[in-house]
């Protein structure tokens, strides 16, 4: 049945339903979860079980919550030692969502000379829900990256949100 809803979802997206874009930013998600408390606004997959997957190259797929990019269980303090994934310029966010495989603070670096990222968040997973964003420890905003540290509990799943105005390639 999770299958059959998610494929309903990913196809509502894919032939243009409104599904979640605000009508003042088309082609933008509303990432704001504060709206309902009680209801999970935008489901998650599930991360998966690979442990420090240092290449979390997508599929180029990855543009809402409900299709982030499983990228494994983290427990190297220094995160992924690759991202790469292209951002439709009707999207311009892309997700990858993870679990924390220890009691860490995560440093999260993502680059590109290309283009000038916006902002890179972090949110709370439970419950394979897309949730608030969490604060950074903190954060370092270059031309050309951004590298934020976020204190991560094991076992907590979380959503990487990189946001890129134009979209791209990173």
């Amino acid at each position: 049945m999770k299958a059959l809803f998610r494929a309903t979802i990913a196809t509502a997206f894919l032939i243009g339903c409104n599904g979640g874009e605000t009508d003042t930013d088309p082609g933008v998600v509303d990432t704001d979860p504060t709206e309902t408390e009680t209801e999970c606004q935008h489901e998650i997959p599930d991360p998966g079980d690979q442990i420090d997957v240092g290449d979390w190259t997508s599929d180029n797929s990855n543009v809402t919550p409900e299709v982030a990019w499983p990228s494994g269980i983290v427990t190297d303090e220094n995160g992924p030692f690759y991202v790469q994934t292209v951002i439709p310029s009707n999207r311009r966010s892309a997700f990858f969502v993870f679990e924390a495989g220890a009691d860490m603070e995560l440093r999260l670096r993502v680059q590109n000379s290309q283009n000038d990222f916006k902002w890179m968040h972090l949110h709370d997973g439970s419950d394979s829900c897309f949730g608030e964003e969490i604060e950074a420890a903190s954060e370092d905003v270059g031309d050309w990256y951004i590298e934020n540290t976020y204190d991560v509990e094991e076992g907590n799943v979380y959503v990487m949100e990189i946001r890129v105005p134009g979209g791209g390639f990173f």
